[in-house]
């Protein structure tokens, strides 16, 4: 090889290489929100079930948990699937940081499937879903995008 020839691009040499996956979209966010949603269903159809069969005049908590459960299945649709394809072939220095977010968020909601602590979670999500929605669409949607390169 002369000193006039490169070595031919790969992806190792390469940043802007396309075709590379990003694993944050295609493993860790869908991995994470499915262990979170098992979790959940386990909660919600196994152990609160169970409690509310018990204690029927714990309905009102428990049709509160099945509509977060809603929510959440949700953003696991959308994130999982939707974005997954959308992101999966770009990657961004924010996309730790919405990593971040989902982990933050998926424990809230699991803190609404759990007895007692329930009323933590619903304080968290009353005080907290306006905030996170914000930061989560402009991070997303706006700043995402502009700082994208492809892998």
């Amino acid at each position: 090889m002369t000193s006039q020839q490169l070595p031919p691009a790969t992806a190792d040499n390469n940043p802007t290489n396309v075709g590379v996956e990003n694993k944050i979209w295609t493993k860790g966010i869908p991995r994470t929100n499915t262990i979170f949603m098992v979790t959940s269903l386990f909660l919600v159809f196994g152990l609160d079930l169970l409690i509310l069969i018990n204690n029927p005049f714990l309905a009102p908590f428990y049709i509160a948990m099945v509509v977060v459960l809603g929510i959440f299945g949700a953003f696991y649709y959308y994130e999982t699937r939707a974005l997954k394809k959308k992101y999966s072939n770009s990657s961004s220095k924010l996309d730790i940081w919405i990593y971040v977010l989902v982990v933050i968020r998926n424990l809230v909601f699991v803190l609404n499937f759990i007895p007692l602590i329930q009323i933590l979670g619903g304080m968290a999500l009353l005080f907290g879903a306006l905030p996170y929605l914000i930061i989560y669409n402009i991070i997303l949607l706006r700043l995402r995008p502009k700082a994208i390169h492809a892998n």
